[in-house]
């Protein structure tokens, strides 16, 4: 376990990329402007310089804010998609990095079989959207 901060990284990089992620509700795409991006960026550099003081003094290359594709109840949706999606193949999770292989790999015996794997949480599947009153 990693104690208090500031850490001194072993070797000082020159090039780098440090993200992160914000479930955070906005009203509109999620996507932000470019003000916002640049003040996200700055904000995430100043608290990350706390773990790693060499990160304070480096220039940002670039910074991007975007929408995440989460789905309304937080659990993931794996499967055939109904109705008018009848025939496209839904996959979208919040925690989409970490369950990205498990997701992958489901996904793929899924449409490759073009069944139902039984692997897959019949509460993950897509069609509840489709069961719930408008």
């Amino acid at each position: 376990m990693l104690g208090p901060p500031p850490y001194q990284p072993a070797l000082t990089p020159r090039y780098g990329l440090v993200g992160e992620g914000s479930s955070a509700a906005r009203g509109d795409d999620g996507a932000g402007t470019a003000e916002e991006a640049a003040a996200a960026g700055r904000d995430l550099q100043r608290r990350a310089a706390r773990w790693l003081p060499a990160l304070a003094g480096m220039a940002m290359a670039r910074t991007t804010l975007a929408a995440r594709v989460v789905p309304r109840d937080g659990l993931p949706a794996l499967g055939w998609g109904c109705g008018e999606a009848a025939g496209a193949y839904v996959c979208a999770a919040h925690s989409g990095v970490t369950l990205a292989p498990l997701l992958g790999a489901l996904a793929a015996a899924e449409i490759v079989h073009g069944g139902a794997c039984e692997l897959v949480d019949p509460a993950w599947r897509p069609d509840r959207f489709a069961k719930e009153s408008p």
